[in-house]
């Protein structure tokens, strides 16, 4: 047969049935004292953990195990490889499994070929340029090639 227990409010001892004074708040909170002793000390507001007699103290000079934390089971996250959009899950492993040389290898190669197309893109505009006569730098240094005396410049 199983004995419904409950456990002190302040002591945080076994309450049996027939023992103890349960004790309601005016804001409707619930207490449930095994002792009139706790009822007064908790009243005072008297903190359990310096009481040497409560289960409080005990946890916290570690004279108690608690059990409730090694009851409790923890959830174990479930990892799962899978594919992100544009690379397959085989691709990924075959990346994942690489060498640090091939890896570095293959990163200089992007890293070269990203530097050629910016580069590329840097010389079609500068050949715009020359073509439109917009490039500003050759355009003064002709027009300085042109006009050698500035003084004929001007009466022109």
């Amino acid at each position: 047969m199983v004995v419904k227990t409950d456990i002190c409010s302040f002591s945080e001892y076994k309450i049996y049935p027939g023992r103890g004074q349960r004790y309601f708040a005016k804001d409707g909170r619930g207490f449930f004292f095994l002792t009139k002793k706790a009822k007064s000390l908790s009243f005072r507001k008297v903190k359990a953990q310096k009481i040497t007699w409560t289960v409080a103290r005990r946890r916290l000079f570690k004279k108690v195990k608690s059990t409730d934390i090694s009851l409790r089971k923890k959830k174990k996250a479930v990892v799962t490889q899978r594919a992100i959009v544009g690379i397959s899950l085989e691709e990924l492993n075959k990346r994942k499994n690489q060498d640090a040389q091939v890896k570095k290898a293959e990163a200089e190669k992007y890293l070269r070929d990203y530097k050629q197309k910016k580069q590329q893109v840097i010389d079609k505009k500068r050949a715009d340029r020359k073509l439109q006569g917009k490039d500003t730098k050759i355009a003064k240094k002709q027009d300085a090639k042109k006009v050698k005396n500035p003084k004929q410049a001007k009466k022109q």
